[in-house]
């Protein structure tokens, strides 16, 4: 009988021929072996589906799965339906592991735990400046490991370590087909709206500390770099989705992520400063109307950044957080 996965690995695949080998390798070489290499071919049009293929004839823990182009989230949910291990483990197919022992030191926080979530470190490499910064990490055990969910939430809120992302943590792949969460497509902030799905249905978080993920960028064809418009209109999106549905239903939680969601509202200020006079008009009304989600900033930041909305107003505001983003991108 073949052994019961304890880990899926997904891996959205498109035109990444370059970066694809690191990628793999990284997760081939992990010391613990359980787990399923899920790679989702999503009609790349380069070199990635023949060096998916190579890599499948030699390891038959990978399942090559090719699908017309549909975009990460596509791609993504595809490899939800495809999945057989206990947990999820995502990984974009850029960046890369940089520890052989990501996957062991999850398995025996699991075993130990069999907590809903597991977070873990990550760094940022900057393909610019060809620097590394730490994304997260550092994690204060003794709080998370209390497995007071609340506690929890203020503490990763007010340390700035909440999620921001897919991949910088594993889920239990029960409560994620239990619930029916999967990636909202045609939109190019979806890892904000599965975040809340997930962190709305989990009971227990763990952690482990190493910075093991490696996210790479700043690329010249990042989403992050060309987000502009459609960026600001998909973060729009969510808050105008759930706000409503978080602010009427009683959880303890939902205030935590109502802060999330105003978070998120702020980064809009960075893209805002760049579009063009006629977009800021079209969006306007729609900024304005969402404004309402930044009075559950639960930080001293964002407080301050509502504040300066109000007494400047969101363009002079958006115009002045902007240029700040850049000098720290540029010299951090």
């Amino acid at each position: 009988m073949e052994q019961r996965k304890i880990f899926s690995v997904i891996v959205p695949v498109y035109n990444v021929e370059t970066f694809l080998h690191q990628c793999i390798d990284s997760i081939l070489k992990q010391t613990f072996t359980n787990f399923e290499l899920l790679l989702i071919n999503d009609g790349s049009s380069d070199s990635s589906a023949a060096i998916c293929l190579a890599y499948q004839k030699n390891d038959d823990r990978i399942k090559l799965i090719n699908q017309e182009n549909g975009g990460a989230s596509s791609a993504r949910n595809n490899g939800i339906h495809h999945a057989t291990g206990d947990y999820l483990i995502f990984v974009d197919s850029d960046d890369f592991l940089d520890s052989d022992d990501l996957f062991y030191e999850l398995s025996q926080t699991i075993q130990k735990h069999n907590a809903d979530v597991v977070l873990y470190g990550g760094k940022n490499y900057n393909v610019s400046s060809n620097n590394y910064s730490i994304s997260r990490g550092n994690y204060d055990l003794t709080i998370i490991k209390s497995f007071s969910l609340i506690q929890t939430f203020e503490y990763l809120i007010q340390k700035k370590l909440f999620p921001g992302s897919a991949w910088v943590y594993t889920t239990k792949a029960k409560l994620i087909k239990e619930n029916g969460i999967f990636f909202r497509t045609k939109i190019i902030a979806e890892d904000i709206d599965w975040n809340t799905k997930i962190f709305g249905c989990v009971s227990s978080i763990d952690a482990v500390n190493d910075l093991y993920y490696v996210y790479r960028k700043n690329q010249v064809n990042s989403v992050t770099g060309n987000a502009g418009v459609k960026g600001i209109n998909s973060i729009l999106l969510i808050i105008e989705d759930w706000l409503p549905k978080l602010e009427i239903e009683n959880k303890p939680v939902n205030s935590f992520l109502l802060h999330n969601l105003a978070y998120y509202y702020f980064t809009i200020l960075v893209l805002y400063s760049a579009i063009s006079a006629d977009d800021k008009i079209k969006l306007k009304q729609r900024l304005k109307n969402c404004f309402v989600v930044t009075k559950y900033s639960r930080t001293v930041n964002l407080k301050v950044l509502r504040f300066f909305c109000q007494l400047l107003g969101i363009p002079l505001t958006s115009a002045i957080v902007s240029k700040l983003y850049y000098l720290k991108e540029r010299y951090i």
